[in-house]
């Protein structure tokens, strides 16, 4: 196999997957050339080197899900060492780069430019050691960095600071950092979603200058705790962070700025001191709402409070150590539903005014109510059954808690396709459960479930599942022709409850023209073989 050398001023050129591309020295793509690798091929870099741009210069290193473009240190991997793997990528100016499908083996991706890029599909495993895996400083332009992925680096997984530009980052996955993201914007239009954190010590940081809105954040065994901090509004729907060996959410804005957070669902493990779920720290406001909040097991029996300093309203907050000294709602609630305590003292829904520290969850019962949003009730804190059983009903997510299924409907089915609407009293996740015979739409007996779509990555175990809406629409195609249909609608609401809607059934049309039924059904546009 040849081998190419490449360094220095790059004109136009492509780097052949037929010879053996080594970087040996600084480069940059010069104004207006385009420096393009090919798919399928190993690009070995021979020292401590960057590759840049010149003004509006191109790389385009494009490969595809099966023939992938790996960029690793010379030298078996035996010799690689972290402490001197600093190579990286460096786009400045207005240079327009297009990379997809890539593996970075060390490393570093930083874009500070102003020009158009795109980066799609790149994972960087063991980055840099005390550098940014993927470092945004971008002062203009569009950037955009979807479906990639960090693994392992003892910095921090993603520096997001932008000064501007339109900048766009969704499903993100970091593994084993440090720091799983920092982001503190000072500039830009963001659009930040479907994010996953797994195994960092600090999960995230959220700081800056500009209001960040962040969608779906899943937060999964991490260290310390996971910090919100902010000098200006900004807000995360759908937290969902399992696993905190320290504590939960730990915000600490900035006197009148407000940190939101809504639809989240915090669990933290009794490992060594937790004593909060989510807490506010600082000088402005943390508002949480429609969430849950569930605390160690109590093995420990710390004193652990579920939400302190929080404009909160509508959660439910489960806090399940024995000791008395905790506390499950700290100052400036409303309308929550409690449960506390494996020894079974527990307090209900407290009126509004009335839910102070509740120092001694031993000896209170304020006001119960585990189902209506009511000031009176005679549930039972039974149906709770332990920490958010599966099985648990009346969800905290708005006053009164409808878990209902109503306005069901079949449509006009085709002799191929229908589309099955209806409507949930809350939010809720939902699919169908359905069968050719009737009786026969449980969860274990159904013949197949819709919709068979991507929801994100808030919860790894319901991927067949919508996200939360009150007004749901499932499309069946591929059906038989001249056949009744049986189905179940199933849900689950925000706090992880599920509920079930009653048999329901539609007769697909005769194929037209006498022609062959088709064999199978499926959900959103999918054949099931």
């Amino acid at each position: 196999m040849p081998v190419t050398n490449w360094t220095g001023a790059q004109a136009t050129a492509t780097a052949l997957r037929t010879d053996e591309n080594h970087i040996t020295g600084n480069c940059t793509t010069n104004a207006g050339a385009t420096w393009t690798f090919q798919d399928a091929q190993t690009v070995r870099w021979d020292g401590n080197f960057n590759i840049t741009s010149a003004t509006s210069g191109i790389l385009s290193a494009v490969g595809t899900a099966t023939t992938r473009i790996i960029w690793q240190p010379n030298g078996a991997s035996t010799t690689w060492s972290a402490s001197v793997r600093l190579w990286y990528f460096d786009i400045t100016s207005t240079g327009n780069w297009t990379m997809a499908y890539n593996d970075w083996i060390g490393g570093v991706f930083q874009a500070r430019g102003s020009g158009t890029v795109s980066t799609t599909f790149c994972r960087i495993i063991e980055g840099y050691h005390g550098s940014q895996a993927f470092y945004i400083t971008q002062s203009g332009g569009t950037l955009t960095i979807d479906d990639c992925e960090v693994h392992g680096t003892n910095s921090a997984g993603v520096e997001f600071s932008p000064s501007g530009g339109t900048i766009n980052m969704r499903r993100f996955h970091v593994v084993g950092a440090n720091l799983g993201g920092r982001w503190a914007p000072t500039g830009g239009t963001l659009t930040v979603s479907d994010w996953k954190i797994v195994n960092c010590l600090t999960p995230f940081t959220v700081g800056g200058t500009v209001a960040e809105g962040i969608t779906n954040l899943a937060v999964i065994n991490y260290g310390v705790v996971a910090v919100v901090s902010a000098v200006t509004a900004s807000t995360i729907t759908r937290l969902f962070a399992i696993g905190g060996r320290e504590g939960g959410i730990q915000s600490t804005p900035a006197g009148g700025a407000t940190v939101t957070l809504t639809e989240c669902y915090v669990r933290s493990v009794a490992d060594r001191s937790v004593n909060v779920g989510v807490n506010n720290a600082g000088a402005g406001t943390l508002a949480v709402s429609g969430s849950v909040v569930a605390l160690p097991d109590g093995s420990l029996n710390l004193a652990v409070s579920g939400l302190s300093a929080c404009a909160s309203s509508g959660n439910d907050v489960i806090q399940t150590a024995a000791n008395g000294a905790g506390r499950g709602i700290l100052t400036g609630t409303s309308d929550n539903d409690f449960l506390a305590g494996n020894n079974g003292a527990w307090a209900g829904d407290a009126a509004s005014g009335a839910e102070g520290p509740l120092q001694n969850w031993v000896n209170v019962t304020l006001n119960v109510d585990a189902d209506s949003g009511n000031t009176a009730s005679t549930s039972t804190p039974a149906q709770y059954g332990g920490p958010l059983a599966a099985n648990r009903t009346n969800a905290r997510a708005t006053p009164n808690k409808p878990l209902t299924i109503t306005s069901i409907s079949s449509g006009t089915p085709t002799s191929e396709a229908a589309t099955i609407t209806f409507t949930t009293g809350i939010k809720a996740r939902s699919r169908l459960l359905i069968s050719t015979t009737s009786g026969n739409t449980t969860r274990a007996a159904a013949e197949m479930t819709t919709p068979w779509k991507y929801h994100g990555i808030l919860d790894p175990e319901m991927v067949d599942f919508t996200l939360p809406v009150t007004s749901h629409s499932h499309g069946l195609v591929n059906l038989k022709a001249g056949t009744t249909y049986y189905y179940v609608v199933e849900c689950y609401d925000p706090c992880g409850r599920r509920f079930l809607s009653t048999e329901q059934s539609f007769a697909t049309t005769a194929a037209a023209g006498g022609g062959a039924a088709r064999s199978g059904f499926a959900g959103a546009g999918m054949r099931v073989s």
